[in-house]
Parts: structure tokens; C-alpha cells; sequence
């Protein structure tokens, strides 16, 4: 993690920002669905799978509004490691009340439709400030780091281990389905809202710039270039598919009776770290447009697994395959994005398919995902087979139309293939 040129620690507590806030996420957005679902008379909160999808779509919505508040503030009043700080304490007493209105309607005690009220309010104003951290973090890191093309992406693995060791420490420690989960994640948030003061300083950067420049709006001419729109329109797809496995891999595991499911879940992270790590050689050797396609095809591979139920096939295959779709498509967005958009239009651009892809496209996506859930759920039993077939179909069409109608651009690329950060929200 050398980084020549800037004091020595600059890296190091970056990739501590990283662990930090990953680990925050990861307590508890794999295993909460869980929890929801789970019947009032087992503690659960009783939720249909249209509720819990509710939930999670704070996530697209946050998606949707963090990149105009992002480029309001971080480009244009405050220090980005002011706004880091401070959203991270925001966000650490949200898991806390979280926590507690979840408690308060489990078990006995629930009424989902309330619950599912109180419960969306305070996660939009939690999913607001996560993805408005992470975007200014990440902003941050490209800043401060000398050489980021080489640097970013060690920087950027401590976040995949903060979510491994966070999800892997809930699981074997606490209680899956209760309100430990937010606990977890409020510690984390706590020790990194501390620590933020401590990270770069990042003064803000435009001002004097008119607003719709520093929110990135000039890089719509983009949309002029038929292979942006068929990217873009690939990207929002994709998107609406991945979010059946965000909300649904873990109460599906647990359905088909599979031992520790979140330890199992944490496998995909290890394959993305081992993916990152050959990212370069895949770019350089093969392009960008074939890097891409090779993760379509992994996420074809892993719905189709996933379809068939069969535990050990989706342990060998299923979970790893979606680490290899992550880093060979969604991070290898962002090189795409450095070789289309002119430098003056590359943030922009970022953020406007953040937009696109992350907020309409993950919003219908746990919409659509919770509807065909409940279309195959009679009682207690899903027919998961036909769910599954949903995004199976969608990834194959959106590989489809990628490989007939996107052309690479042809520009030179970077030297050594490595992404700046996430044009696509990150799921890990």
C-alpha cells in the first residue's frame, strides 16, 4: 500500500475508512431480510417479501439522492473529512434507533405494516448518508492517494475484508435475527466517525463552479455515443436482477437448510479480492468489452445455480461467481468510463450512471423481486426455482445485448488496468 509522495499514513488510515465502512454495511444488509420474513410467533417481524423489499429499496433511494447532495456539499462548502465524520455519527445513532423499532415490533409484538412504515423512514435517512459517505470517501482516496491508478485498488480491498470479517463476526457471535445486527454496525460507524477527523485533509474543490457542473450534469452528451446507452441501459438491468440475490440468497439458503449461510455468502467477497487482484492482466489482455462479458456470464452462471438448489453446487459455483461478476463487470465500469468520457466529464459521468443504474434500476429491481416472491409464495413454501428464473433471464439478455451492440471505445486505456472507484453501487 506504498503510496510515494504523501505522509506515510495517508493509505493506511484510507484503508482503514474502508474497513470501517464496509464492516458497517455488512453486519447487517446480508442478514436482515432474514429477520424481517421471519413469522412473529419465532420472534420475527413478520414482513411479506413485498415489505422487506420496501425496505431495501431505501437503498436505491439513497442512490437516487446522495449524488446531488454529494456534489452540493463535498464539491462546494465543506472538507470531505468533515462530512465523513460527520454522517458516520449520524449513521451510528440511525443503527441504533433501528435497532430498537425492530425490537419493539418482533415477536408478539408485530404489526408489519407499521413497522414497515417506521422502519423505511429511518433506513432513507441512513441510506442517504451511506451512500453519500462512501461516495465522498471514495472521492477523498482519489484525491489524496499519489498515485491512485496503483493505489486505489489495495486501498479499496480493506473495504471487501471489513465486510467479510463483519458478517462472519455476526453470524458467530450474535444473534442473526435481532437487533445485535444494528448493533454491530453502530460500532463501527461510532470508531470511524471518530477517527475521520483524522483522515486527509480534503478541502472542497468548485467553488466558483456553477452547480450543474459540479453535479455532473454536462456529462449527458454522453448519451450522444450508442455504445454509452447500450452500457448504461446493460447497467440499469443488470442492476434490477442483482438486488433478487441482495434481498432473498439468505432466507433462500436458509430454506434449503444450509449450515451458516452468511459464512458461506462471505465466499463471493475472497473470490472478488482474488479477482481484483488479477484485474490488470484481464483488462490488458483482453480488453475491456470481453472483461465485461465474462462478468455477465458469471452472473448468468450464478442465478442459474441458484435456480437449480442444489447446496453444494451453489457453495462450489453459485456464491463465487457473483465476486467474479462484481470486479469483472461493475468495477471494470469505471475503466469504461475513464476511456469514453474526456477528463473533464469522467466524475460526472460517474456519477450519472450512479444515478441511473443505482437509483431507478435498484428500485424497481427489490420491487420486481419482492412481487415475484410473493407471486410463487403459497404459505409457508416458495417455489424459489421459478424466482430464480427471473434474473436468469434478465442476465441473459442484458449479456445478449452487450455482446451484439456495445463497441469498446478506442482510446488508450491505463496502463496498468486498474479502476478508480465504483461506478455501481457495490453489493458485495
Amino acid at each position: 500500500m506504498n503510496d510515494q509522495g504523501r505522509p506515510a499514513g495517508v493509505p493506511f488510515r484510507l484503508a482503514g475508512m474502508m474497513f470501517l465502512q464496509y464492516a458497517a454495511l455488512g453486519a447487517w444488509i446480508v442478514t436482515l431480510s432474514s429477520w424481517l420474513v421471519q413469522p412473529a410467533g419465532q420472534g420475527g417481524l413478520g414482513f411479506s417479501s413485498q415489505q422487506t423489499a420496501f425496505l431495501y429499496a431505501t437503498q436505491a433511494i439513497g442512490g437516487l439522492v446522495a449524488p446531488f447532495i454529494t456534489g452540493l456539499l463535498a464539491d462546494r462548502f465543506f472538507a470531505s473529512e468533515k462530512l465523513v465524520g460527520t454522517m458516520h455519527l449520524f449513521m451510528a445513532g440511525s443503527m441504533v434507533g433501528i435497532g430498537q423499532v425492530a425490537k419493539s415490533f418482533a415477536g408478539e409484538n408485530a404489526n408489519p405494516p407499521v413497522a414497515c412504515l417506521y422502519l423505511f423512514f429511518a433506513l432513507l435517512g441512513y441510506s442517504i448518508a451511506s451512500v453519500f459517505a462512501i461516495t465522498v470517501g471514495n472521492s477523498m482516496a482519489m484525491r489524496t492517494l499519489a498515485n491512485p491508478q496503483k493505489s486505489f485498488g489495495p486501498v479499496r480491498s480493506m473495504g471487501t475484508l471489513g465486510w467479510i470479517v463483519s458478517s462472519n463476526v455476526v453470524e458467530r457471535f450474535f444473534r442473526l435475527q435481532s437487533e445485535d445486527l444494528f448493533a454491530v454496525s453502530a460500532a463501527c460507524h461510532v470508531i470511524l466517525g471518530l477517527l475521520a477527523w483524522k483522515l486527509p485533509h480534503t478541502p472542497p474543490k468548485g467553488r466558483g463552479r456553477p452547480i450543474p457542473e459540479v453535479m455532473g450534469l454536462p456529462a449527458m452528451k454522453l448519451f450522444r455515443d450508442p455504445s454509452f446507452i447500450v452500457f448504461a441501459a446493460v447497467a440499469f438491468l443488470i442492476q434490477m436482477m442483482q438486488q433478487f440475490y441482495t434481498v432473498f440468497a439468505t432466507p433462500y439458503l436458509l430454506d434449503l437448510g444450509m449450515a451458516n449461510p452468511v459464512a458461506k455468502l462471505s465466499l463471493a467477497q475472497f473470490v472478488e479480492m482474488g479477482c481484483m487482484a488479477s484485474l490488470s492482466f484481464m483488462v490488458v489482455r483482453f480488453g475491456l468489452k470481453t472483461t465485461m462479458i465474462v462478468g455477465l456470464l458469471a452472473w448468468v452462471l450464478r442465478n442459474s445455480v441458484l435456480m437449480g438448489g442444489n447446496i453444494p453446487a451453489i457453495t462450489a459455483v453459485a456464491i463465487p461467481m457473483h465476486g467474479v461478476s462484481y470486479t469483472f463487470f461493475s468495477i471494470v465500469a469505471a475503466l469504461y468510463i475513464d476511456k469514453e468520457a474526456p477528463p473533464h466529464l469522467r466524475a460526472g459521468a460517474q456519477a450519472l450512471l450512479t444515478f441511473v443504474a443505482g437509483g431507478p434500476g435498484t428500485l424497481l429491481g427489490f420491487f420486481l423481486g419482492g412481487w415475484v416472491k410473493d407471486a410463487h409464495t403459497h404459505g409457508p413454501t416458495t417455489d424459489w426455482p421459478a424466482v430464480w428464473l427471473v434474473p436468469v433471464v434478465g442476465c441473459t439478455v442484458a449479456t445478449i445485448v452487450f455482446i451484439v451492440f456495445f463497441h469498446e471505445p478506442k482510446v488508450p486505456q491505463p496502463a496498468d488496468g486498474t479502476p478508480t472507484p465504483e461506478l455501481l453501487p457495490e453489493n458485495p
